[in-house]
């Protein structure tokens, strides 16, 4: 198809982004803020095209990996829960993924439970087996198409925190982020369901998360409705 050619070594330097992702994280928030996050990186306008790797993929999703739109946006082809695609499909997918399309960008999303690994003594993600032996798996790994996160973890608590602050224009007192790393539910939508809701409680004018604050999270979280806990994902 027109704009598509083979995968040569030049490409990664030649294009402003991956010619095809992976993300591998068990949080769907910080997936999608992931995805955000790589496609402001990029240059031109996207379109998100979703498809879920729990059912078969339909005809439509072969030819969004393949086919450019015929408008300005490019397309983001999103597989979500990509990790439950068959080793069949794995398989087929090595032909699109061989070449780089500039206006077709996939994202093949592993949202499996990371388990202890014993030989790194640290949480790892289990990559199924027949996706590590496909050609573009190796070339996504050597390229740095690829991105982790074990998800919101006590230890990541502080950045995550940080980040929210700077967006609301808020300032995090030292000491404010050990305390709400005990104290924020440990799933990024959640977090900032609950971080939203402190920031409503802070007196007026006020700029500044304080230690003192993350007391406030037991209480909205305990306060919320059934209704507001967050989708499944």
């Amino acid at each position: 198809p027109p704009g598509r050619r083979l995968l040569g070594r030049s490409d990664q330097a030649a294009m402003s982004r991956p010619g095809f992702s992976f993300l591998i994280c068990p949080d769907a928030a910080l997936l999608r803020r992931e995805i955000d996050r790589q496609l402001t990186a990029a240059s031109g306008e996207w379109e998100k095209r979703v498809y879920w790797g729990d059912e078969e993929p339909p005809a439509a999703f072969w030819q969004d990996l393949t086919i450019p739109g015929l408008l300005a946006a490019s397309k983001a082809v999103i597989v979500r829960r990509a990790h439950q695609l068959s080793a069949e499909t794995w398989d087929r997918l090595s032909g699109p993924l061989r070449g780089v399309n500039d206006r077709v960008w996939p994202f093949l999303c592993l949202e499996g439970t990371w388990e202890y690994d014993r030989q790194t003594r640290t949480q790892a993600p289990k990559i199924p087996k027949w996706i590590q032996r496909q050609k573009y798996w190796e070339v996504a790994e050597r390229r740095g198409f690829v991105w982790r996160s074990p998800g919101l973890t006590p230890r990541a608590v502080p950045e995550f925190l940080k980040g929210w602050a700077r967006e609301r224009g808020l300032t995090v007192e030292p000491g404010a982020a050990a305390a709400f790393a005990q104290a924020l539910p440990l799933d990024a939508t959640a977090a900032r369901l609950a971080l939203d809701k402190v920031e409503l409680a802070l007196p007026p004018g006020e700029t500044r998360v304080t230690a003192e604050a993350a007391a406030l999270v037991e209480e909205v979280t305990e306060a919320a409705p059934a209704d507001e806990a967050p989708a499944a994902n």
